[in-house]
């Protein structure tokens, strides 16, 4: 009597969708995100501005997997801390005395920067994140500038 052994291929399991995760919201620096600038007294009532050298770029990553952001929000952290008035071109927008929205084109957003302060030398942090409520990301970054008064 023979005996025949066929090995069976296990019961194929079936493979799950994974859960519906939304999408991906991050966010990088495109430029340096520590730049220092000297500090002058405010012509326009007390107080100090200091205009930085280098707009502040963010890049925003594209495509399927992502979230569609179409503007961010630069604001400024700590409460003596404001955005100086400047000239606003088609893609910036002043929401209030601390804070700008800027349209992403091309999967960046950049902005010009000129921080006005009650105080100097001091650290100011200007946070980016996407201005739609629908779209928050607690991991977007933090952009810190040091101010110097020589």
């Amino acid at each position: 009597m023979f005996v025949w052994s066929v090995a069976l291929p296990a019961a194929a399991t079936p493979r799950h969708a994974p859960a519906h995760r939304p999408p991906s919201t991050h966010l990088a620096i495109a430029g340096r995100d520590r730049q220092s600038a000297r500090a002058y007294a405010a012509s326009t009532g007390p107080g100090y501005e200091t205009a930085f050298p280098q707009s502040l770029v963010v890049r925003v990553p594209g495509g399927p997997r992502h979230a569609k952001i179409d503007k961010l929000r630069y604001a400024c952290v700590e409460r003596d801390c404001r955005f100086a008035l400047a000239e606003e071109g088609d893609d910036v927008t002043r929401v209030d005395t601390r804070s700008y929205d800027v349209k992403v084109v091309d999967g960046r957003a950049t902005l010009p920067l000129t921080l006005s302060t009650d105080r100097v030398p001091g650290v100011f942090h200007v946070r980016v994140r996407p201005s739609d409520a629908r779209v928050r990301d607690a991991s977007a970054p933090n952009v810190v500038f040091t101010l110097s008064a020589r």
